[in-house]
């Protein structure tokens, strides 16, 4: 289907094309925290430095499996991925288009923005834009009313024009849009380009192409006709060039999958260390920090039953049955 090529007018700059028209489920991952939750069970360890932790886990720590080295080796092959992507996609060998289609090469002026020399101009360069890259140009210009009064924007008009003119992929058609009577106020253009003519016609070249078109019509140095065919002639010397160019979109999309792997890769580092921190881990029935006892010999503080013997210094502990009675959760 044929898409915008970018447009501008004369109140809001100018926009690259790409727009396009066309006629999970939840598991049940386990959640650790600082806090209680619903569900949860808390859990006393103890940090490197003998300091102790309560932890709220809906899942026992002998459950917490270490991601496998060959994890974190996918999930880099993964990361690298919209890499290959880019620098296959990034490399441009533009091939001119088969001419073997209806071709429509015209220049159509129903608000009189062009005289008959302009027209004669324009169709010289669009036969020698047609001559370069196959691809068949066609301007069409128009008054406001034309496209404001059933359509909600020119894009959308060009369009609707697009398949009503060509039933091919391989036109570039040009909507010019002014005011009645009055064609260089109130200025408004829009491309459609058909999709076998991505390949030539990138969003670098389609950018060129508007910045120049759009900077001309702002200025006083050139006519309607004028600027459109110098705007194709700022694009011709280095047309069918090759180029190396990666376009937005591939970027936008490279950032969105780097950041899903960045978000997979914290979730396996914090799963790790979160086993390693809770190895050793007790199940407690009744957290209460103001039970917290103290080490008779090297004053580390420890919850009374979480341990037998200080992790300090091994100094063995009184035992007041703080962890659960009905099992003996301890997990090395």
């Amino acid at each position: 289907m044929p898409h915008s090529s970018g447009g501008g007018s004369s109140g809001g700059g100018f926009h690259s094309g790409g727009s396009s028209h066309h006629g999970g489920s939840s598991g049940n991952a386990s959640r650790i925290s600082t806090r209680p939750f619903v569900g949860a069970t808390s859990y006393i360890y103890y940090t490197r430095s003998f300091q102790p932790r309560v932890i709220y886990s809906s899942t026992s720590p002998d459950q917490l499996r270490r991601n496998s080295p060959a994890a974190y080796v996918f999930l880099g092959i993964f990361a690298l991925i919209p890499v290959g992507v880019m620098l296959f996609t990034g490399i441009h060998n533009p091939a001119k288009l088969p001419t073997n289609y209806a071709s429509t090469i015209e220049v159509i002026d129903h608000v009189d923005a062009l005289s008959d020399e302009e027209e004669a101009a324009l169709e010289s360069t669009f036969n020698e834009f047609y001559t370069v890259s196959g691809i068949s140009p066609y301007l069409l210009c128009i008054d406001n009313e034309t496209w404001s009064s059933s359509f909600s924007s020119l894009e959308d008009y060009a369009y609707r024009e697009y398949l009503k003119l060509f039933s091919d992929e391989s036109h570039w058609l040009i909507v010019y849009a002014g005011k009645s009577g009055s064609p260089r106020e109130n200025w408004h253009f829009e491309g459609m380009q058909g999709n076998d003519t991505d390949g030539i016609l990138t969003t670098k070249v389609t950018d060129a192409f508007n910045s120049a078109l759009y900077d001309d019509l702002r200025g006083n140095a050139y006519t309607v006709g004028g600027a459109v065919d110098h705007a194709f002639h700022s694009i011709l010397p280095t047309l069918m060039d090759k180029s190396f160019y990666v376009e937005p979109a591939m970027i936008v999309f490279s950032c969105a999958w780097f950041g899903m792997v960045a978000f997979f890769l914290a979730a396996m580092i914090v799963n790790d260390v979160q086993r390693k921190a809770l190895k050793g881990a007790v199940k407690a029935t009744n957290v209460n920090p103001a039970s917290i006892k103290t080490c008779i010999r090297c004053g580390t503080q420890y919850y009374p039953g979480s341990i037998t013997k200080c992790p300090k210094c091994g100094t063995s502990l009184a035992d007041d049955r703080f962890i659960d009675p009905d099992s003996d959760d301890r997990f090395r």
